[in-house]
């Protein structure tokens, strides 16, 4: 499938020997966000957590800032407001990282204009689609989505 920014397919499954920033993490554990951060980290992913004003959210210590974080994230994954999506867009770009997948409901057209302009690769797509051995829910998920293609 071809990314809203125009780049080539998106992997079949994560891969964890990358390293993943994922915006949007709530302090609620039934929080989009919150899922995404604790499969991955179940899962063995590395992955770090950005929140603009908490230090710790669950068991991730937090950054405000993606450029705060070493070594530097491969992947964004946001589960943030779509509003703030051109802002974390920029701040990623800056900090060099090109690859992001961005739940439905976090991408706005402004985010999407960016990364078309600086040429990174964004994926409007669920981050668990891509995590192998996720569970009921997910697993049906991914094959409607298998099945009938883009679950958007």
């Amino acid at each position: 499938m071809k990314s809203r920014s125009g780049q080539d397919s998106y992997p079949e499954e994560l891969s964890r020997d990358l390293v993943y920033v994922i915006y949007g993490v709530s302090r609620s554990e039934k929080g989009f966000g919150y899922q995404v951060a604790e499969a991955m980290s179940k899962r063995g992913f590395t992955i770090f957590v950005i929140h603009p004003d908490s230090d710790r959210i669950g068991p991730w210590y937090t950054k405000r800032h993606v450029t705060e974080l070493h070594p530097r994230p491969d992947v964004a994954l946001l589960c943030s407001p779509a509003e703030a999506s051109a802002s974390i867009l920029a701040e990623l770009h800056e900090a060099g990282v090109k690859q992001v997948v961005a739940w439905k409901d976090s991408i706005d057209e402004a985010g999407v204009e960016f990364a078309k302009k600086q040429k990174m690769a964004l994926w409007a797509d669920c981050p668990l689609l891509h995590v192998k051995g996720m569970g009921f829910p997910h697993n049906l998920h991914k094959g409607l989505h298998d099945l009938f293609g883009s679950s958007y």
